[in-house]
């Protein structure tokens, strides 16, 4: 499943928490954070439909506020991307003599064998390469 598969990655803040924890309470709190305009543009007509045409439902419309969590018609527009990355790079180009780049590879809970020229950091592999 999604969760499974995702959960692999999480890192359980509470361990008190974990058995009340669901995707709609997740994505209700990412909607949560929000401003109320944000969430408001949930509600704007569909992008790039011309101005003339009416939106196909008279709750859409720009510059809502929305305060209410529930609001049917925000939440049926929100989405939450989940991203699980298996390699990030950091580039650092701040003196261009000595320009860096790092590369972080997920290698998972039990690697040990970082290679000649990386390391471990968590469930991360850190190696130096050339920008």
């Amino acid at each position: 499943t999604v969760k499974s598969e995702v959960g692999e990655r999480m890192r359980v803040v509470k361990e008190e928490g974990r058995e009340s924890w669901s995707w709609a309470k997740e994505v209700t709190a990412h909607f949560g954070n929000l401003s109320p305009g944000m969430r408001g543009s949930f509600k704007n007509p569909p992008p790039g439909t011309p101005v003339g045409v009416s939106p196909p439902d008279k709750r859409l419309g720009l510059g809502q506020k929305v305060d209410d969590l529930e609001d049917e018609v925000a939440r049926k527009n929100f989405r939450v991307v989940i991203i699980k990355p298996e390699v990030v790079e950091i580039v650092d180009l701040t003196d261009p003599e000595r320009a860096r780049r790092w590369r972080y590879t997920y290698v998972g809970p039990n690697a040990s064998d970082a290679g000649e020229h990386g390391e471990i950091i968590g469930e991360w592999k850190k190696e130096e390469v050339w920008p």
